[in-house]
């Protein structure tokens, strides 16, 4: 029994990939509101087209109930919470919970309103009903979905990371300039820190201020990723990586790989750098020079 509690332990412990991009999750809630709206329009399941007249905008608030759970959930509500969002925290429990919470919600919320639509009172026996039968039907193919796009997104990024680290053959690409010093300027008076670009690891973004990571030392100054990424524009191997990181890939050891994407791995630290998955090309390209 402890045997299948620890695999089940590690199975939900897995990192998974999530979309944060606000404009992604508006057009997610989007579509499947629509999606709903229009099956019930196109198909008339449940004899929809017997609740009288204006059964087409019954069909809609259907969609629109639909939209509005996925668009606070999926968009608001991560925006106070950010933090258990975060991709690089998200695992294959938070997407099995979250993926269930929004399937209940919309069939609570959607329940309600059919019931308040059509009886005028509110009856919590089928109420209840409906949501125990929700939650034994979604569970099994939401655990599922998930699982089987955390294995496939495994695979592919292992095998590719795999692939990385034996076209490097461990060799560290050494431009240049690795004995120029660069200097990171700060929005604070008398903070700029001039660092050896041999020396400096990563920059990782902190609201207004950045954790600057070298061999020995670590430094916070008061500025913006942006800011510095414009300012090492000539460094080719000072890149921005991520949204939250700028690395030096002078000092990528490997690359590896699970479901979220790419990870760096860096000499001197045992910090992995992500990286986005709209720079996976990019990456490529920087890691093989």
């Amino acid at each position: 029994m402890s045997e299948i509690y620890q695999v089940l332990k590690s199975t939900f412990k897995r990192p998974v990939y999530s979309n944060t991009s606000i404009a992604f999750r508006s057009t997610q809630a989007l579509v499947f509101g629509g999606f709903v709206a229009l099956f019930l329009i196109v198909f008339e399941p449940f004899q929809i087209s017997t609740y009288g007249k204006g059964w087409q905008v019954f069909a809609l608030g259907f969609g629109s109930i639909t939209f509005g759970v996925m668009f606070i959930l999926n968009v608001i509500i991560p925006q106070f919470f950010y933090q258990f969002f975060e991709n690089e925290n998200w695992m294959l429990w938070k997407e099995v919970f979250y993926s269930l919470l929004n399937v209940l919600t919309i069939g609570a919320v959607n329940s309600a309103f059919f019931l308040f639509m059509i009886s005028g009172v509110f009856n919590w026996n089928i109420y209840f009903r409906f949501q125990f039968y929700t939650f034994c039907v979604g569970l099994l193919p939401i655990f599922v979905i998930a699982l089987l796009r955390e294995r496939y997104d495994y695979a592919k990024y292992a095998k590719t990371s795999a692939w990385l680290n034996k076209q490097r053959n461990g060799i560290r690409n050494k431009s240049k300039d690795i004995q120029s010093v660069i200097t990171l300027t700060s929005k604070n008076k008398n903070e700029n820190i001039d660092i050896k670009i041999d020396n400096l690891l990563f920059i990782r973004s902190m609201d207004n201020y950045l954790e600057i990571h070298t061999k020995n030392e670590k430094y916070i100054i008061r500025n913006t990723l942006k800011q510095l990424e414009e300012d090492f524009k000539k460094y080719h191997h000072l890149f921005r990586c991520h949204k939250s990181y700028l690395v030096n890939f002078n000092q990528v050891e490997e690359v590896q790989g699970n479901a979220q994407g790419y990870k760096l791995s860096l000499y001197f630290t045992d910090i992995k750098v992500p990286v986005s998955r709209k720079l996976n090309e990019e990456i490529k390209k920087r890691l093989l020079i």
